[in-house]
C-alpha cells in the first residue's frame, strides 16, 4: 500500500513539473528518491516527506535545508 502511495505522489510532482531521478533502497529499509526541480535536486524520504512536497508544505530548499542540518548533529540524533 504505501509503495502506491508514493506512486501516486510522485505522479503528482511530475504533473507539477518535477522530475523524478533515482530511487535508493537504504540497508535500514527506508527509501529515498532523488527529485529535481529547475535544476535544484534533493534526496527526499518516501512517504510522509514526499507527500508533504507533493502538496506544497515542503519545497526542496527546505528538504536540504533539513538534511544539511541532521548531517552536522551528532550521529546518534538521526534520524
Amino acid at each position: 500500500m504505501e509503495g502506491a502511495r508514493n506512486d501516486a505522489a510522485l505522479e503528482i510532482l511530475k504533473d507539477q513539473g518535477f522530475e523524478i531521478g533515482e530511487a535508493i533502497l537504504h540497508d535500514d529499509g527506508r527509501v529515498q528518491y532523488r527529485i529535481y526541480l529547475k535544476g535544484e535536486p534533493a534526496w527526499v524520504k518516501a512517504g510522509q516527506e514526499l507527500w508533504d512536497l507533493a502538496a506544497g508544505r515542503l519545497t526542496l530548499t527546505e528538504i536540504n535545508a533539513r538534511q544539511m542540518e541532521c548531517s552536522q548533529r551528532p550521529a546518534k540524533y538521526h534520524e
